[in-house]
């Protein structure tokens, strides 16, 4: 009898930590597709590009027959829908199963926790990327019927959208794994990004500093990829009045200066929510 056992268990095919990557990744697809955030976020795509095709006709303004001009209105929403997608798709992600307690069925499977990690990470990742390459078709098959021209800017602006959203995820899931409750992971991810990063960078362009090294300021790089030529930092001196002038510098951050600082923010990010969520214990 024991010798039949064993010869079955030698027998059985165990799966490799891809295949269970995978199998995570799968498995919290059909979670994120089941609570339908997949659905919302593509509405409010589909609203943004609605918008931006009803307003000039609404003004009694003609459609710009410059391909690059005419598509650069549907990107200037963009680092914005990309937070959507890192704060529903990743705010979550980890907190919510010892909030919810699912971690009691999940983590005493034989599933390393690292697999588990990767595999959620690479859903949110898969899932943002889906919504991201919806998005540009769609504003490069308008573009084409309204212009019947294309501008290879859509595509740079694409790739630096695909990595801010990477670095945006990872940073929802290393929020997702200190914080305690999905509540707040939700509304920190949101407000640091569209928020505090931004006001940060708002206040050092007072003195003037660069704002380089916010995550969010080089999410904007999606946006003056658009633009021809690309735009150049410079200072501006305002009349403050009684004899009193202020020095604002206004920053464009460099392509391949938001492509290093994203990249930084994704690993780091990624590699510390790791470590945390490695940590974390359930609690009864």
């Amino acid at each position: 009898m024991n010798e039949t056992v064993n010869q079955t268990n030698v027998g059985r095919h165990l799966p490799s930590d891809i295949e269970q990557v995978l199998t995570v990744a799968r498995y919290d697809v059909l979670k994120h597709l089941r609570s339908r955030r997949l659905l919302g976020i593509l509405v409010i795509a589909a609203l943004v590009i609605v918008a931006y095709m009803a307003i000039p006709p609404a003004l009694g303004d003609a459609y710009s027959k410059d391909a690059r001009e005419f598509a650069s209105g549907f990107i200037s929403m963009m680092p914005t829908i990309i937070v959507v997608i890192a704060t529903l798709f990743a705010g979550d992600a980890i907190v919510s199963e010892f909030q919810n307690r699912t971690g009691y069925l999940l983590f005493p499977n034989p599933v390393k926790r690292s697999t588990l990690y990767i595999g959620k990470y690479l859903a949110a990742v898969a899932l943002a990327v889906f919504i991201l390459l919806v998005y540009y078709g769609l504003v490069a098959l308008l573009t084409v019927a309204v212009t019947g021209g294309l501008t290879d800017k859509l595509l740079y602006s694409l790739g630096l959208a695909v990595l801010y959203a990477c670095a945006t995820i990872a940073l929802g899931f290393l929020l997702s794994s200190v914080l305690k409750g999905s509540t707040g992971s939700l509304v920190l991810t949101f407000v640091l990004l569209i928020l505090i990063m931004p006001m940060i960078s708002g206040i050092l362009s007072i003195a003037p500093a660069n704002s380089d090294f916010l995550l969010s300021t080089a999410g904007d790089s999606t946006i003056y990829m658009m633009q021809d030529p690309y735009p150049q930092s410079y200072t501006q001196t305002i009349d403050a009045g009684a004899g009193q002038t202020i020095t604002i510098g206004v920053y464009y951050i460099q392509p391949w200066t938001a492509v290093a600082v994203m990249g930084i923010y994704a690993v780091v990010c990624f590699t510390l929510g790791y470590l945390a969520f490695k940590r974390r214990e359930m609690v009864s």
